[in-house]
């Protein structure tokens, strides 16, 4: 494994344990407590956790880094994905990274796995497939979200400091063709990569 990957894959993974128990002690403090003293100590002990895992977990999860089952790798992908959707605010355009994760993941994957030529062209298909319908997935959330907010269209005039109206009728327009373009754009996205690192590691054996 290239020292690389073992940086780039040792953080994604190293990081998810103690920030999925840290979230998740969160919760239970949420709904079982909301003493905001005490908080702390929740989310302190939901990274400890966290970091145990990592001691007894995180090396084996790393040699098996291109061998890991389908399952696995979704959990991952879809909890970052959702990650990275809330930290921007239901901005799923940041989501397209992922996609570029995906595809250099799977070049890499599908080289040391020596997965045969005839099987690479659906495999491309289905791994940018695969990132495109999360992002759509994301963009129809943040559709029903803006429509379902009555004052969007003001909101949005007062945020960019537009000085005309904003009708819902350029609001829904506004996210049918941002959908459309940002589901094509990691469709290809994650095609490009996957293809550019499947070339690059032929040329390099």
């Amino acid at each position: 494994m290239k020292r690389f990957d073992k940086i780039i894959f040792g953080f994604i993974m190293g990081s998810s344990f103690p920030l999925l128990l840290a979230m998740s002690s969160f919760l239970i403090w949420f709904y079982t407590n909301r003493n905001e003293s005490i908080v702390i100590y929740y989310l302190v002990s939901g990274i400890i956790l966290g970091i145990i895992l990592n001691l007894l977990l995180l090396k084996k999860l790393i040699r098996k880094i291109y061998t890991l089952p389908i399952w696995l790798l979704v959990a991952f992908y879809m909890f970052y994905s959702i990650n990275i959707y809330g930290f921007f605010m239901g901005l799923p355009i940041v989501n397209l990274l992922m996609g570029v994760l995906a595809g250099y993941y799977y070049s890499r994957r599908m080289r040391v796995n020596k997965v045969s030529l005839q099987k690479y062209a659906f495999m491309i298909i289905k791994i940018s497939a695969f990132t495109a319908l999360v992002t759509l997935l994301f963009c129809v959330m943040t559709a029903v979200i803006a429509l379902l907010h009555e004052n969007i269209g003001e909101e949005l005039r007062n945020m960019l400091q537009l000085d005309f109206q904003i009708t819902n009728a350029t609001v829904l327009i506004t996210i049918i063709f941002g959908t459309v373009g940002l589901v094509i754009c990691q469709y290809y996205l994650t095609r490009f990569v996957l293809i550019k690192g499947l070339a690059a590691q032929a040329s390099n054996a």
